[in-house]
């Protein structure tokens, strides 16, 4: 792997662990401030390194062997952090819009075989309504939450920030407020 190869890792050593704890009391989070725009996550990536990197994860996942309770959390955190997190919310709406509909037509196959119903109410707030759009195929306001993004990730003014800021917040929510029932 190119990039986030310390992902694997840490899935591999999530299936592998016994018992995980922290090693710090009280439990801290290290911060670092990075000006918008400068950390290499951001870069853009062509979609098909995404879906080779996910086919990666659900690889290690399914060679895992481990019981599918203990592989629920582990689903849905791939969910979180490599669909909605990763892929749509820092990197897509980089792209050129004529690579989002093929992309989020992608993700929603994929999801037809990854993604459960049951995931959806213990999948984070922040992240829900995203995965469940990706869920039951809601192009149309996938691509305004990345039209929004766009704006966001653009930085071009404050005004556009702020009005991207917005919109691709009030689209997530949206989603999330009115969550499918099922997918």
């Amino acid at each position: 792997m190119r990039k986030d190869s310390d992902q694997p890792f840490s899935l591999r050593a999530y299936i592998a662990a016994e018992k995980i704890s922290v090693l710090a009391n009280p439990p801290v989070v290290g911060y670092r401030y990075t000006p918008s725009g400068s950390n290499l996550t951001l870069r853009p990536y062509l979609p098909t390194f995404c879906y080779d990197y996910l086919n990666v994860m659900m690889k290690i996942l399914d060679e895992s062997g481990i019981d599918q309770e203990h592989l629920f959390p582990l689903l849905i955190r791939n969910w979180e952090i490599e669909v909605a997190r990763e892929f749509i919310w820092k990197r897509l709406g980089k792209l050129s819009e004529t690579e989002w509909l093929p992309a989020l037509e992608w993700l929603h196959q994929f999801s037809k075989d990854r993604l459960i119903s049951s995931m959806l109410p213990d999948t984070s707030i922040r992240w829900r309504g995203i995965v469940g759009m990706i869920g039951v195929a809601n192009f149309a306001d996938l691509q305004k939450l990345l039209k929004g993004r766009r704006l966001v990730l653009e930085n071009s003014s404050k005004s556009n920030k702020l009005a991207g800021i917005v919109l691709s917040n009030w689209i997530r929510l949206k989603a999330t407020m009115f969550l499918p029932k099922s997918l």
